[in-house]
């Protein structure tokens, strides 16, 4: 099981806050899951070492999740941007999430 860490910096302009809500899909945890679970095939939980309300940005937010993929980090991050700005393309034209990786 490897343990990989995630640098963020968001816009949270449009999400409700870092933390998965059951009334919500719009939450930053919940869609790097989402999209970690596309990549990975497998249910993926993020830990956040913090939080953030709704509409507040980050810069540096650290997070981890564990997986069994043998995807290389550089995929993983690649995997990442590219399908974030896929999705939030329509939401704001500024960079929507930035994320460096380490294992």
């Amino acid at each position: 099981m490897r343990n990989i860490k995630l640098v963020l910096e968001y816009d949270g302009r449009r999400y409700n806050g870092w933390q998965r809500q059951t009334t919500t899909k719009s939450t930053v945890q919940g869609r790097i899951e989402h999209v970690l679970q596309l990549m990975t095939g497998e249910k993926i939980e993020l830990h956040g070492s913090g939080r953030t309300d709704t509409g507040v940005h980050a810069l540096g937010q650290v997070a981890n999740f564990h997986t069994q993929s043998q995807k290389g980090l550089s995929e993983i991050e690649d995997y990442l941007h590219n399908t974030f700005q896929m999705i939030l393309i329509s939401w704001t034209s500024r960079k929507c999430l930035n994320v460096s990786i380490q294992g």
